[in-house]
């Protein structure tokens, strides 16, 4: 319930369809020295970029749209930014603060394709114009904050990304965002500790909830997501591929992803650990654009451009209750130096209604196409298998259960392994499809089928 002592943004000379940044922030400077509550009424605003306060609450009105005005010069360059180039134009800013929360019922709307080139297509990635409004929320440095009982539309790239932030809160909160804008993540998550994501849905071109942790940023720990719904043409829910600093202690549950490039995923190109991942219900598919999709996806690498950058670790991993349909694969592999370790799957159902022919669409070299694929595993990549799986130790997979498209002649295994030490595979019904062996274990010891 809006308090009565909430002080309104008409009272500092906002009007809709005006440009009321400086009403706007004036709202939210005086409700900062009294920890009070700022109130946007029914109506659309158009604003330029707003600093928050310690203690204060913005209170979106349900029929209330602050929307990001179309002029980059309206959002000043931060002094500061998290490593990525063209990330210091944004919509919302909180830095340093304490005890912040944006609720209500109303809506953000970043005015992305003021930022972007025109579509070519309407199955055609967007390119976005430099510079641009992303993150278009930025919470650097803060904590107790909560976003809750939002709507959070049209980002210009990243939408929230909460950085090295402590105590954070994301429930029910509804992003839409082009499905083929310019890196239109959802949720990225960046060296923050105890978060609790729920009763989320969004709808994203890029990755949906994303948990990093940069070069420069801490570690990122004790997050759990529960009862969101993702659709995505990237990572619908995932760990890295920004790993430096570490990432442990996550659990993922009751969760559906749809339209997915990958349902879950967990990424390792700059080295750091990922350890201690619980994942468990997970109901979606892989039936996006995009393809060479895939269920599942656990890697450990180099990114293709980086020799520099060490290996990271990858360990103490637990998938269960998955049920997928589409024609993406589960992949899990280490580039070769290093491993994937003490890996649990259990209960894994994989629907086909597609068979993608791996050995055609992977380009032969390790840089051209994705780099999110497989590039330091080039013949595991290749593979047609409903499982493909290559330096893995210590690893259980225990109720798989595939079933296979009619009306196509592609062989394919139900696992693939190459360098798999010391496994149990419990695959019940497990058939190979037209004509090809269920198991094809290459250079593997101590594997019980």
């Amino acid at each position: 319930m809006l308090p009565t002592s909430a002080a309104s943004i008409i009272d500092f000379g906002a009007r809709p369809d005006k440009n009321c940044t400086s009403a706007i922030q004036q709202a939210i400077d005086r409700a900062g020295e009294a920890q009070g509550v700022v109130f946007v009424p029914p109506g659309r605003y158009i604003s330029g970029m707003l600093n928050l306060r310690d203690g204060v609450t913005l209170w979106l009105h349900p029929d209330a749209v602050v929307q990001a005005s179309g002029d980059i010069q309206d959002f000043p360059a931060s002094e500061r930014h998290v490593g990525f180039q063209n990330q210091r134009h944004h919509f919302i800013l909180a830095e340093g603060c304490r005890n912040v929360t944006i609720t209500g019922g109303g809506t953000l709307d970043g005015n992305g394709p003021a930022f972007w080139e025109k579509q070519t297509a309407p199955d055609s990635w967007i390119k976005a114009r430099q510079p641009r409004v992303s993150p278009m929320i930025e919470l650097r440095n803060c904590r107790h904050l909560t976003l809750e009982h939002i709507k959070v539309i049209n980002s210009p790239g990243w939408t929230v990304h909460p950085y090295c932030c402590d105590h954070v809160v994301l429930n029910d909160v509804t992003v839409d965002n082009h499905l083929y804008g310019p890196n239109t993540d959802g949720f990225d998550i960046n060296g923050c500790r105890d978060v609790l994501i729920s009763n989320c849905n969004l709808s994203c071109g890029d990755d949906g909830i994303i948990i990093k942790a940069t070069t420069g940023a801490r570690s990122s720990e004790r997050i759990a997501v529960t009862n969101c719904i993702v659709r995505s043409n990237c990572i619908g829910i995932g760990l890295g591929q920004e790993t430096a600093s570490g990432i442990r202690q996550v659990t993922v549950s009751n969760c559906v992803v749809y339209e997915s490039n990958r349902i879950f995923s967990i990424g390792i190109w700059e080295g750091g650990t990922v350890e201690d991942v619980i994942v468990n219900g997970l109901v979606g598919d892989t039936m996006c654009k995009p393809y060479l999709s895939r269920v599942i996806h656990l890697e450990v690498k180099q990114h293709a451009a980086r020799d520099e950058v060490p290996l990271g670790r990858m360990h103490n991993i637990m998938i269960s209750n998955v049920l997928a349909r589409g024609a993406g694969r589960c992949m899990l592999g280490a580039q070769q130096g290093t491993w994937l370790d003490d890996v649990v799957m259990r209960d894994i159902r994989m629907d086909f209604n597609a068979l993608e022919n791996a050995d055609e669409l992977s380009p032969p070299d390790g840089i051209s196409g994705s780099s999110q694929y497989f590039n330091r595993n080039l013949t595991a990549r290749r593979k047609n298998a409903a499982v493909v799986l290559e330096n893995l130790r210590r690893f259980s997979l225990d109720g798989l259960f595939v079933t296979w498209p009619d009306g196509h002649d592609l062989p394919y295994h139900v696992v693939w392994a190459s360098n798999l030490h010391d496994a149990v595979i419990n695959a019940p019904f497990a058939r190979g499809h037209a004509g090809a062996e269920p198991f094809c274990l290459e250079n593997s010891s101590g594997v019980l089928c």
